[in-house]
């Protein structure tokens, strides 16, 4: 069983996930973290059910004041931009612009240090993002706190809907930055007759969750997933000891 709550992504985009808002939601989401503790130990499942909780990515601020207008920087020249903050494709109108373009950002982004400039074939492998179905001749990555001009359009459809007054210094909530920032990183805490008691695990890495849900379950990990399993064993009580653990496994993974 699986539950869902995606109302502290869509509320820390809005208002910033350090906001009071975000900070209420939190203790709602604890509240209801200790109704399915309670609920488990009333109808004696303590020795049957382990539960996960666990979020999809981190998220960190970002200010007005830090958005990078890329049409101001390739001037004259026709593209069409794909994505959203903090990762956009670009794909020149006239292709035979390409590496004109491409230099001009790669020449703001080393005077500024705020972004970064990628060919398909210069993007970091790690990112597994090098596919032409996927990504245009130019991608443009913002820095940590950093975004580009389509915040603007997100400001004011914020505005519009939840009667946020856009400021230079207005507060609000991104992720999709390199998973190397902490803040990316989302959680994970677990706690059940499979998992270890009082025990912190390494970071890994979010294809590696299937691993661990395949373990529990007694399923076959499909063939085409490119996790690592050894990466989730520590997070597991040794087969053979299946005593009732009350308390929690904690840790940060990073997203894959």
């Amino acid at each position: 069983m699986t539950f869902d709550f995606s109302s502290s992504d869509t509320h820390a985009h809005v208002f910033g996930p350090e906001s009071d808002v975000i900070t209420d939601l939190i203790a709602q989401l604890n509240n209801v973290t200790e109704h399915i503790h309670r609920k488990i130990k009333k109808h004696g499942l303590e020795n049957r059910v382990n539960v996960i909780h666990l979020s999809d990515h981190g998220m960190d601020s970002l200010e007005l004041r830090n958005v990078i207008n890329l049409t101001k920087i390739i001037g004259n020249d026709e593209v069409k931009f794909y994505g959203s903050t903090p990762v956009l494709q670009i794909v020149p109108e006239n292709m035979s612009k390409t590496d004109e373009i491409y230099n001009k950002l790669k020449a703001e982004a080393k005077l500024t240090g705020n972004f970064r400039v990628y060919t398909e074939s210069t993007l970091q492998e790690r990112w597994h993002f090098r596919n032409k179905v996927r990504t245009g001749p130019i991608t443009v990555v913002a820095d940590l706190g950093f975004g580009f001009q389509d915040m603007f359009q997100l400001a004011e459809w914020y505005r519009k809907y939840y009667n946020v007054t856009p400021t230079p210094t207005t507060k609000y909530g991104v992720h999709g930055y390199d998973n190397t920032y902490e803040s990316m990183h989302p959680v994970f805490f677990a706690y059940g007759p499979r998992i270890k008691t009082q025990h912190v695990v390494e970071p890994f890495e979010t294809v590696d969750l299937i691993y661990l849900f395949c373990e529990i379950l007694g399923l076959e990990v499909p063939s085409y997933v490119k996790g690592n399993r050894e990466h989730i064993l520590d997070v597991l009580k040794d087969s053979e000891i299946q005593k009732l653990s009350r308390w929690f496994v904690i840790s940060k993974f990073k997203k894959n």
